[in-house]
């Protein structure tokens, strides 16, 4: 090795110390290892001239699996899975039916086995670079017996040429060498303890190891390899180039989905929380019964990859309830029972009810205007004065009706906005000391499982107003001294809000078990049917240099579908559908009257007469972009098909492209002479009629009205 701080990747990896530990006792497995070029090993045999390879990688493995039983008590768990599992060669029934771990659940023994061996792999790489630095002249000797040297031995011959002796000219040397070694491996080891029992406060360096499983290939594209990385965004681990397929395309809804089906890099399906920076997407991820994976991860979107960022003892295997950037760029994590991790570009730091918090189950936080950082937790809010957390807000002083908090935030008037998981909202007024309180039984709010309070500055003549979701009923908005609910009475398609955002155009964006609606001009409007439980849009990036995810930008953290990405819809209607035409076989065109549904934004056209089975037609629809868009080929601007069901196409194909540019004002007629509608035949009946519904997608995103064609078919 040229560089002695640089590590054997091929071998200390996930697979490959997963592949040794099954082979423990097999002999001849061991002695053709890699593992018998580590360091380690090659001290422990200088150590031990008697020992062969297999010999000291069981010993050195035993080493680490010390180690590990020294360090805290999560560790202290690992190391108590893999002895039973590799030195005691136990079953996973035995271990999750008798002993520390009775009534386990085997998957949840799974998930728990896997981090024990990625932390064993992080302990023989720390112990590893310890060894390489500490025994430079290391590369000099060699594991093979065969290719030992023996330069040090010298035969002499007495004067009568009757007897050989031979003697070793180092031994002293190799005695001193060999305490020497003793006394490294010892200090080795008192530092490894030390250093094991603060895991939970600083992260190790786990740069060198892979990901700790390989990603299944994606539907409609090949899988991709992690990218062996330094740790430059996130110390992340491992990296997955992002290659969007058609079938990632949901062209019904006019979204992108990225879940572990079709994306590696992906650690669960269900995203908790999210948070835009310049360079890409902050993803926190929540481990369900289904598939217990957690963490953190980042879309690198300025180089199309997602990273692996959780941290071992910090972030790993923890389910992420939400995730802020404060003024300084340091990227803060609430956990659900692991406290608080922050990251400020070079060091990850773990903070717990040791460091001052009341509860490590950490809901929400929140960034004020001097840049304090804020916590929403299970027992009251803390805040954070620079090095500790100190409670704030609680019963117990007489502020809040219940400690139980979910989300906190300000407005404009510093006024301290807190919402409870199930007992309403309070807030705290700095202006006269007082506090006041809301709940659905006092008839301000719509419901009292508050899950986000979202503050709409106000003008200079006007005060802010306050947006808050709940779970169990809507939305409530304070405007003025007034409440007002929204629900599924008045538009909302569930009580069940999960989430509420406001976009670049002020317009709010609500979450639900059954997709993401926005409200504009006092009326909700679907966007998806996503069952959805997060939002965040891209970042203001004017006076930004360089690549920035602009706040045109929308991801949505699902519960169930990974993420979802999209561009935000225009403010305004961003075309006009001017006529759409029908066209025979024989070049009879028609032109009905349009029907236009304003609640449902749509024009709806009727062909004129009824049709035969297996009768043929086009559509050719006509439209005309607004000032200041255009429609263009190069950019993949077209009219697409977004029906759920492909079966309502007809014939037709399902995307009919631009031709050319199309500026502002002018006409543009879409049609396809190559594929035409084919009327099908009535099923159960000798009449029936059909639909078929279209829209513009121009510079990545739906615009437009949709446009849907009607036509009836009768049999004969």
């Amino acid at each position: 090795m040229n560089d002695p701080t640089e590590l054997p990747r091929s071998v200390i990896n996930y697979d490959g110390v997963y592949s040794l530990l099954k082979n423990l006792d097999n002999d001849p497995v061991l002695e053709n290892s890699a593992f018998k070029n580590l360091s380690l090993v090659k001290v422990c045999r200088r150590n031990n001239p008697l020992f062969s390879n297999s010999q000291a990688i069981r010993r050195v493995f035993t080493d680490v699996l010390n180690n590990l039983a020294a360090g805290s008590e999560k560790h202290q768990l690992y190391a108590y899975i893999l002895k039973g599992r590799f030195w005691d060669n136990y079953s996973i029934v035995k271990m999750t039916t008798s002993g520390r771990l009775d009534q386990m659940a085997p998957r949840t023994f799974s998930n728990e086995q896997k981090k024990a061996i990625t932390s064993f792999c992080e302990t023989l790489t720390a112990l590893e670079q310890q060894c390489i630095k500490d025994n430079p002249e290391l590369d000099m000797i060699q594991s093979d017996d065969s290719t030992r040297d023996n330069s040090d031995v010298r035969t002499l011959q007495n004067t009568s040429g009757s007897d050989t002796k031979t003697i070793d000219h180092k031994g002293r040397n190799r005695l001193f060498i060999a305490i020497f070694s003793l006394l490294v491996i010892f200090s080795l080891i008192n530092w490894f303890i030390t250093r094991s029992t603060n895991l939970d406060k600083e992260n190790l360096s786990v740069a060198s190891l892979p990901a700790t499983s390989t990603p299944e290939k994606g539907i409609g594209q090949q899988a991709s390899t992690p990218e062996l990385l330094t740790g430059n965004i996130c110390k992340e681990k491992a990296a997955y180039p992002v290659n969007v397929a058609d079938n990632q395309f949901i062209r019904s809804q006019g979204i992108i989905i990225f879940n572990k089906d079709t994306t590696p890099g992906i650690i669960n399906n269900k995203v908790r929380t999210l948070q835009s920076v310049t360079k890409g997407v902050w993803l926190g991820y929540f481990g369900t019964e289904k598939d217990p994976s957690s963490g953190v991860g980042f879309y690198d979107r300025e180089n199309k990859r997602l990273l692996d960022c959780s941290q071992t003892g910090i972030t790993e295997g923890e389910n992420i309830n939400d995730i802020e950037i404060d003024r300084k760029g340091t990227v803060w994590i609430g956990m659900e029972k692991g406290g608080i991790a922050s990251y400020n570009g070079s060091v990850w730091r773990l903070y717990k009810t040791e460091d001052g918090l009341p509860s490590n189950w950490i809901y929400g936080l929140y960034v004020d205007n001097q840049n304090n950082i804020w916590a929403a937790t299970y027992k009251g809010i803390a805040r954070f004065d620079g090095a500790r957390w100190n409670l704030v807000y609680s019963v117990e002083n007489n502020s809040l009706i219940n400690d139980r908090t979910h989300i906190i935030t300000m407005d404009s008037s510093s006024n301290i906005w807190v919402g409870y998981i199930e007992n309403g909202v309070s807030v705290f007024h700095p202006s006269t000391g007082k506090w006041e309180h809301f709940t659905r039984e006092s008839g301000d709010l719509s419901g009292n499982k508050i899950r986000n309070i979202v503050v709409q500055p106000g003008s200079s003549t006007s005060e802010d107003t306050i947006w808050i979701a709940t779970l169990d009923n809507g939305i409530s908005q304070f405007r003025s001294g007034k409440w007002t609910s929204f629900t599924e009475k008045n538009g909302l398609p569930s009580n069940e809000i999960r989430d509420i955002a406001l976009d670049k155009y002020d317009r709010l964006w609500a979450a639900t078990d059954k997709g993401v609606y926005i409200y504009t001009n006092g009326r909700w409007s679907q966007y998806d049917r996503v069952d959805t439980v997060y939002l965040t849009f891209g970042v203001d990036c004017k006076g930004k240099e360089g690549y920035c995810l602009n706040d045109e930008e929308v991801f949505t953290g699902t519960s169930n579908l990974g993420i979802t990405h999209s561009r935000i819809p225009l403010p305004d209607e961003g075309l006009d559908v001017l006529r759409v035409c029908f066209i025979t076989t024989e070049d009879h065109e028609v032109c009905p009257d349009l029907v236009r549904d304003e609640a449902l934004n749509t024009v709806i056209v009727n062909y004129p007469q009824p049709l035969k089975p297996g009768d043929k037609f086009f559509m050719k629809a006509v439209v005309s972009p607004h000032n200041p868009y255009k429609l263009l080929e190069s950019r993949g601007d077209m009219l697409i098909h977004v029906d759920a069901d492909s079966s309502y196409l007809y014939g037709a194909f399902e995307r009919i492209p631009v031709a050319g540019s199309i500026e502002s004002g002018q006409e543009f007629a879409f049609i396809d002479t190559n594929n035409p509608f084919v009327a099908p035949v009535p099923e159960g009946s000798t009449r029936q009629t059909y639909f078929s519904t279209w829209r513009v997608w121009m510079q990545t995103r739906l615009i437009g009205p949709n446009i849907r064609v009607s036509f009836t078919v009768e049999k004969e």
